[in-house]
């Protein structure tokens, strides 16, 4: 129970709790990181990692989802999970060097991490050393 009392593990546990709960707490979440007018939509399946710190190891919630890549040209600048169809956990021996207590969303390794909860705030970690990053399925 002495962990317990760390803000970070608490967060991770509370997330995890609340998505067996209702696991459609993230649908129709989304994101761009360009003013949205005049982006094309494509819709996707694709798993996207959560990652979050226990009090000795870290925790990636990959969550497989239906959604979609907004598109400018042929890049893409923003996503968004219209629902989430199932979870699975990895567990790695080393926490990630995270600047915020929350699970923060990881899409690409060189991109900005989202942090998800009550008291995200708009801080991102580092993300290129942690080795996981969306996949498409189709």
């Amino acid at each position: 129970m002495a962990d317990a009392r760390e803000p970070e593990v608490l967060d991770t546990l509370a997330f995890i709790a609340a998505w067996a709960d209702d696991h459609a707490f993230l649908t129709e979440f989304g994101f761009t990181l360009v003013d949205n007018m005049g982006l094309r939509e494509e819709a996707h399946r694709f798993r996207i990692p959560l990652c979050a710190n226990l009090a000795r190891q870290a925790c990636i919630v990959w969550l497989e989802t239906t959604g979609a890549f907004f598109l400018q040209g042929q890049y893409i600048v923003g996503l968004r999970l219209t629902s989430i169809d199932a979870m699975s956990i990895e567990f790695r021996p080393t926490r990630f060097a995270k600047a915020t207590a929350q699970p923060e969303l990881v899409v690409h390794a060189d991109w900005p991490t989202l942090a998800i909860g009550p008291a995200a705030t708009q801080t991102s970690s580092d993300a290129s050393t942690w080795d996981c990053e969306l996949h498409v399925i189709e």
